[in-house]
């Protein structure tokens, strides 16, 4: 075969090893026969050769994958596409139902709160202590249940881009001290010492929704009561740079390195907190994050750990 197709020299291409190839040569044009010399140049070309077919082997193998691959993502793409629209379907659908079931439960839930309150207060006649006892009980659950409503009708309104705000002009300094004065009682009750620190001249008015806003600070002093099983909680304003910060500081339970950055998200509640205080949600502090942003303001904690207190702050814009 060699002879009929005139070939006198085979040089094999190989790499590691591997026959990947072979160098057929003819006569040589000058006619003479190849010496050692020849076949020394053979043996690099050879091997030159052979790593450049390797190469362009590798080459198509890598373009054909890279074709594969692109179909694979765009069919991957195409799937994640149509996974993502039902995904935000089913998300609209649950906020919606959120939304519908919070609003029929708080009306029945504020029905209750109110005739518990009649009750407390003599409305129906006098009450002895253990029914008074029990009432208080169900008033207090009836308050839980009520924030925890309005907790998931915020949050289904916020993630459905459905969050109305009413702006309005106000002095922030009285409503704090409105609702320092409406915890005063639940403070005396705990036995812990109220300080609120005023300061002697007027804040700048903000412009906030006042609803709002006032669940934010209501939010962050009932947590601090809450936390504090003695000692004292600090109610301070100032102002900062064009901005209005308030802080509310506690002796309470504290918050290890651990669980700050872990605050203000949602459903996420601190391991130390979730003991003493196991009937919350993880939702108070995630709403008071968003109605704060919402105003161009920002909210944070600080704690040097547990058992060492905390500061909950929040800064508004002026004007």
């Amino acid at each position: 075969m060699l002879s009929s197709l005139k070939i006198e020299v085979l040089a094999p291409l190989n790499l590691k090893n591997n026959t990947v190839g072979l160098l057929a040569l003819g006569q040589k044009e000058s006619g003479d026969m190849y010496n050692n010399e020849d076949f020394m140049v053979l043996k690099v070309v050879s091997s030159q050769a052979a790593i450049a077919i390797e190469n362009a082997f590798l080459y198509k193998k890598t373009q054909d994958f890279n074709v594969k691959l692109k179909k694979e993502i765009k069919k991957a793409t195409q799937y994640l596409v149509v996974a993502n629209q039902r995904l935000m379907r089913l998300d609209q659908a649950k906020s919606e139902f959120i939304s519908i079931a919070s609003h029929q439960l708080r009306t029945p839930l504020t029905i209750i709160k109110g005739y518990v309150s009649m009750m407390l207060e003599g409305d129906f006649g006098e009450l002895k202590l253990k029914q008074k006892d029990s009432l208080n009980k169900v008033y207090e659950s009836g308050e839980r249940m009520i924030q925890l409503v309005n907790n998931l009708l915020n949050i289904s309104r916020i993630e459905a881009g459905r969050l109305e705000f009413n702006y309005e002009t106000v002095n922030f300094e009285n409503i704090v001290n409105n609702i320092v004065d409406d915890l005063k009682k639940t403070i005396k009750q705990k036995k812990l010492r109220l300080d609120y620190i005023k300061l002697p001249e007027q804040l700048p008015l903000v412009k906030i929704d006042l609803e709002k806003i006032r669940q934010v600070l209501i939010n962050l002093i009932d947590n601090a009561i809450k936390y504090t099983k003695q000692g004292s909680i600090t109610v301070s304003l100032k102002a900062i740079n064009q901005k209005i910060q308030f802080c509310v500081s506690d002796s309470g339970v504290g918050i290890s390195k651990n669980d700050l950055p872990k605050l203000f998200k949602k459903f996420s509640r601190g391991k130390t907190i979730s003991r003493i205080h196991t009937e919350g949600t993880g939702l108070g502090l995630y709403v008071a994050r968003k109605m704060v942003e919402a105003h161009n303001g920002k909210i944070w904690a600080e704690s040097k750990g547990e058992n060492r207190g905390s500061q909950f702050y929040f800064q508004l814009p002026v004007g």
